[in-house]
């Protein structure tokens, strides 16, 4: 994977960025989703439908697996459009209580990521909250 973003760090030259700061509720969730579709069409971005799903998984595990989910918490959206890719940044505040191993057939939850993955060229994170993909769309 690739050396992951950083949310400090200027976009680069002929790009465009959007960043929002949520509350860290499940409520929030949609509202980034919504930025998001609103941040790619404004970019003209046709990948919207893409780039809202990754948001929405990446947003739910800040919400639900950091701090950024108890009382006061938020976490922060950036979206980096350059050429024929968007880079979907989400900052947390931290690490909140380890999930518990559960039976992967017989959960409805816990594929976030492997959607992710399966939607982005690239995707990872620092170890320190930050979590990232990028998308491309065909030129």
């Amino acid at each position: 994977m690739a050396n992951a973003p950083t949310l400090d760090r200027p976009a680069a030259a002929g790009a465009a960025a959007s960043t929002f700061t949520l509350p860290g509720t499940e409520k929030s969730v949609r509202l980034a989703r919504r930025q998001a579709e609103s941040a790619c069409a404004d970019a003209g971005c046709p990948l919207g439908d893409v780039v809202a799903l990754i948001v929405s998984e990446l947003a739910t595990n800040a919400v639900l697996h950091s701090v950024s989910g108890r009382p006061g918490g938020t976490y922060t959206l950036r979206l980096v459009f350059s050429g024929a890719s968007v880079l979907v940044e989400v900052q947390d505040q931290g690490p909140g209580p380890s999930p518990r191993a559960r039976d992967r057939e017989a959960c409805e939850s816990g594929r976030g990521l492997e959607l992710v993955s399966a939607l982005s060229r690239d995707h990872g994170d620092d170890g320190r909250g930050l979590y990232w993909a990028l998308a491309v769309w065909p030129a």
